[in-house]
């Protein structure tokens, strides 16, 4: 299960509402071990020029590891934020920089959490592999979402190519190829004949989310995936 209320700062800024929506979840008697929460991520960048905004970017990364703590799950999922297109190297270089750097103290902060990176705007593996290489943390991976891969130009093969030592976690749905649609797996352009080929081939041991925008589209996904004996349904 992954946790989807608490990347909304109206909910994170409103004290009460945050605990009893964590009590809410806690009094539910199930095995969250496993489970993990999408944090913050709309309009963030850690590496902003602009300390202010870097200040507040870090503070609601650390209010979603804080919620996480508080609720025990595995792992917390944040987003690249990358600038589509904007391929200045020092712009780069500079969000590898701060993310590397921030990420280690979150890491350090918050043993036993688990931290992914999810693709966003990414139009390449690259910026995701160079993190995760470079930070070379046993609790640092990379969330695949198979979605988000297929609006840009590099093919499903690149991303696992590049990515499958790495990959932790994976979000799936479908899409049109334009736009980020959150529909039912198979409903859409994404060849998942082909995703299940290369799970099988590259072997990442990860979780994965049916990621979709209602609980019609979760039982279509889970019953395409069960019938085409695609990933995790072998």
């Amino acid at each position: 299960f992954e946790y989807n209320d608490f990347f909304r700062m109206e909910l994170m800024d409103d004290k009460k509402a945050l605990k009893e929506r964590i009590s809410f979840y806690k009094a539910i008697s199930r095995d969250r071990s496993k489970d993990t929460l999408h944090g913050a991520f709309f309009d963030l960048s850690v590496s902003s020029e602009d300390g202010r905004v870097r200040e507040l970017s870090c503070m609601r990364m650390r209010q979603s590891m804080e919620t996480a703590a508080a609720l025990s799950v595995k792992a917390v999922i944040f987003h690249t934020n990358l600038i589509a297109g904007f391929n200045l190297p020092s712009y780069l270089e500079r969000w590898l920089l701060f993310h590397k750097e921030f990420l280690t103290e979150l890491l350090k902060e918050y043993r036993g959490i688990q931290i992914y990176m999810e693709n966003m705007f990414d139009k390449t593996p690259e910026m995701l592999f160079r993190l995760a290489s470079e930070l070379n943390h046993p609790d640092f991976g990379i969330c695949y979402d198979v979605a988000h891969g297929n609006l840009g130009p590099c093919a499903m093969e690149e991303w696992f190519s590049r990515l499958h030592p790495y990959i932790m976690h994976l979000h799936v749905n479908d899409n049109d190829g334009k736009a980020d649609q959150h529909r039912a797996v198979g409903s859409g352009s994404i060849n998942w004949a082909q995703f299940d080929g290369l799970m099988k081939k590259y072997k990442p041991e990860a979780g994965i989310l049916a990621e979709v925008s209602s609980f019609v589209a979760k039982e279509e996904s889970l019953h395409y995936m069960k019938e085409k004996h695609i990933y995790p349904f072998w």
